[in-house]
C-alpha cells in the first residue's frame, strides 16, 4: 500500500442465525491478501464489532465478491466494501 492510503476492508454484518463455520470455509481460499475483515454481529440483545487477525486478510477480487454473493444469500449477512 502507498503511504497515505487506507487499507481496504470488508465489513461482514451477521445476525444471530449466521453460521460462523460456513463463513470461515468461504473465506479460507482467499486468505493471504491485504484486505482486512471486520465482523459486526447483532442478535437482538447485544451487538459487537471486531476485526479478524492479520492472518485472515483476504485477496480482494471480483471472484471473491461473486463467490460471497452467491453463497451468502441469507438475509442478515451483508458485505460492504469500504476504505477505512
Amino acid at each position: 500500500m502507498q503511504k497515505g492510503h487506507a487499507d481496504p476492508r470488508v465489513v461482514v454484518f451477521m445476525n444471530g442465525a449466521a453460521d460462523a463455520k460456513k463463513l470461515k470455509q468461504m473465506l479460507e481460499p482467499y486468505r493471504g491478501g491485504n484486505t482486512k475483515i471486520t465482523i459486526a454481529m447483532s442478535n437482538g440483545n447485544a451487538t459487537a464489532e471486531f476485526d479478524l487477525g492479520d492472518d485472515w486478510r483476504l485477496h480482494l477480487s471480483a471472484e471473491l465478491i461473486r463467490d460471497l454473493q452467491k453463497r451468502l444469500g441469507c438475509p442478515g449477512t451483508m458485505w460492504i466494501w469500504d476504505e477505512k
